[in-house]
């Protein structure tokens, strides 16, 4: 999946380019899609609404915890494949744990590798920073006695720094809120967004709480603004994906549903809507 690494010159000639190092948009993740190389692996680069870089995700777990981390109102940054320096210091806990530290394999010489964590989470907290680190595996290779070591050695790394660990295993709600997220801000990371932001506070105004049908918010929009179906329904996904509107996310894919369900809105004015008769 990574780099093919056969020498501790070719760690430090890594380092020496930046990767893993720096924060928000000048992180580099140690690995990124470029490095796998099973095609039918999956591999997603995708830019940021937090941060103005593309991210780089290796798994289809690691692109819904993603997602979903990202939408949380008190994340300010977000560090996929996170490299666990120095070397030393994961050496030093295998072997005070008693288990192998993993290596680079199909080299003369074996030499240790550079673990990494799959996601690193920080977010602001009564005006502090923090930070949750993040493994992320499927429940059924938790079992594997190799890649529980690997965990626990990762775990002892972060907790030795006064980090939170958690393991993402994945779940049906998580699946699907990160489903509904990137449906609401995909545009946005496109790019395409920017003939429709200065309508979203006045858009917001014809948008009531409850639960209403997709395509009546969009024939408004499109009355009230001269739209066509696409960028009336777009303005509805911006409203979402912006949080200028809160919408249950964790009910049904929004993107399928015939009905929006908004759990609030500050911009609503419901004296407009009864003025025009709508």
């Amino acid at each position: 999946m990574a780099r093919k690494f056969k020498s501790l010159n070719d760690y430090e000639r890594h380092l020496s380019n930046k990767w893993g190092i720096g924060t928000k948009q000048d992180y580099k993740p140690w690995f990124t899609v470029r490095d796998v190389k099973n095609n039918k692996a999956f591999r997603k680069e995708i830019m940021g609404t937090i941060v103005n870089r593309n991210h780089h995700l290796l798994s289809a777990l690691e692109f819904s915890l993603f997602l979903t981390c990202e939408f949380r109102d008190d994340v300010i940054d977000l560090r996929e494949q996170f490299p666990l320096f120095p070397l030393s210091l994961s050496r030093k806990i295998a072997l005070t744990l008693g288990v192998e530290h993993p290596k680079v394999v199909g080299v003369k010489d074996p030499v240790l590798f550079i673990m990494t964590t799959d996601l690193l989470v920080t977010y602001r907290s009564e005006g502090t920073d923090k930070y949750i680190a993040y493994c992320v595996k499927p429940e059924s290779e938790l079992a594997d006695p190799t890649v529980a070591a690997k965990i626990e050695i990762e775990r002892v790394w972060w907790e030795s720094i006064g980090v939170t660990f958690k393991i993402f295993c994945g779940n049906e709600c998580v699946d699907l809120q990160s489903h509904n997220i990137l449906w609401a801000t995909d545009i946005h990371r496109h790019g395409l967004d920017e003939h429709l932001l200065p309508l979203l506070p006045e858009a917001a105004k014809w948008v009531p709480e409850g639960t209403s049908i997709k395509t009546g918010l969009c024939d408004t929009f499109s009355a009230r603004f001269n739209l066509d179906a696409t960028d009336s329904l777009n303005v509805l996904r911006l409203l979402i994906g912006k949080k200028i509107i809160a919408v249950d996310m964790s009910s049904d894919q929004l993107d399928k549903s015939i009905w929006v369900t908004v759990t609030s809105n500050a911009y609503y004015r419901g004296d407009m809507v009864y003025a025009s008769g709508s």
